[in-house]
């Protein structure tokens, strides 16, 4: 296998395993009247990337039944734990519950590069779980365009017309825009930039191969990854973007193709 923009929160739990989008919204087919101490348990297991929810356990209406969510691994022998959810990035094969009990399933949730977790580009990693939420496009749910918020974000207007981005070439300005601060990845993307400089100009911010300094109002690193309209600005003076991404897995696909693409870039792409 190979983030959301929004802090994982109920609504992403929602998105992926197919639950209501409020935990307190029963659907229209859910006629579960059963307590709390009755109500199977959905174990969360990375405590640290727990959905934001108000306590430690939550009730939540699904479309045609209820559960509990938590991450409280005291639960984890229950007889009602009926599933377990692993994130990938955090997930350490020696931390795993082995054995699995018979009546639980496991999930993992990883929309990141497998690069993260090694363990998970081999098949005894990925085969520890009965169900995944990955990019991959065989994944059970997958997260294939989670990148990509909806098509009007690649339709808006561009805020740097090709007239003016004509103009600032002739006045010096590099035709392609190289900006990372994560080098020697495993999809070796330096070196490639490296060579490519040998034969076209390139602005390279950040902290991999730099030969220019970014605004100074542009140096905090999260204003530099994020969409402040100031940074996304800066970014779309350029024809050219450099789109590498940190790992070339089949399927998978982050900002780097879809932000040029939104500031009227040509997105020079290796990745998927």
């Amino acid at each position: 296998m190979c983030q959301t923009e929004e802090p994982f929160s109920h609504r992403a739990l929602c998105r992926t395993w197919s639950l209501p989008l409020s935990p307190h919204t029963r659907g229209p087919g859910n006629s579960d009247r059963r307590s709390k101490r009755e109500l199977p348990i959905l174990l969360w297991w990375s405590g640290g990337l727990f959905p934001h929810f108000p306590g430690d356990t939550e009730r939540i209406d699904c479309a045609t039944s209820s559960c509990l969510v938590t991450s409280n691994r005291k639960v984890q022998l229950y007889k009602r734990t009926a599933s377990i959810i692993f994130y990938g990035t955090d997930f350490r094969a020696y931390e795993a519950p082995l054995p699995r009990l018979r009546h639980q399933t496991w999930a993992l949730f990883h929309e990141e590069s497998p690069m993260n977790n090694y363990i998970l580009s081999h098949g005894p990693g990925i085969r520890l779980f009965n169900y995944t939420a990955t990019f991959r496009r065989e994944s059970d749910y997958p997260l294939t365009l989670q990148w990509l918020p909806s098509l009007e974000y690649l339709l808006e207007p561009v805020a740097v017309s090709l007239e003016e981005k004509n103009r600032l070439r002739r006045e010096g300005l590099a035709p392609v825009l190289y900006m990372q601060s994560h080098c020697d990845v495993p999809s070796d993307r330096d070196r490639y930039v490296h060579e490519l400089m040998k034969y076209i100009q390139v602005d390279s911010y950040g902290k991999c191969l730099n030969n220019r300094p970014l605004p100074e109002h542009l140096e905090d690193t999260a204003t530099a990854t994020g969409e402040e309209p100031g940074f996304m600005n800066f970014v779309a003076r350029y024809k050219f973007h450099l789109a590498l991404e940190n790992g070339l897995c089949p399927d998978y696909m982050t900002e780097k193709l879809w932000r040029p693409l939104h500031q009227g870039c040509v997105p020079v792409y290796r990745g998927s």
